[in-house]
């Protein structure tokens, strides 16, 4: 009986290794044609998602002038 629960384990063993390696394999296609249809398609409409330009303006207000405790609150 105890070959029995061993052979049994080995096999569940095998059947884990093998699932594991057919996720990496289904997930590692669907990422090459997700990325890689996004690549192409960006590449020959010559578009640019990605912004590198620096934004300028900035949101925070200058304290340096008036200290009020009114003008703090409303900073944020």
């Amino acid at each position: 009986m105890k070959l029995f629960w061993a052979i049994l384990e080995k096999f569940q063993a095998f059947g884990k290794l093998v699932a594991s390696i057919i996720n990496y394999l289904l997930l590692l296609a669907v990422y090459i044609v997700g990325v890689g249809l996004t690549w192409a398609g960006t590449r020959i409409s010559r578009k640019q998602l990605l912004s590198y330009k620096s934004i300028e303006k900035t949101l925070w207000q200058d304290m340096t002038t008036d200290h009020s405790l009114r003008k703090a609150k409303r900073m944020f």
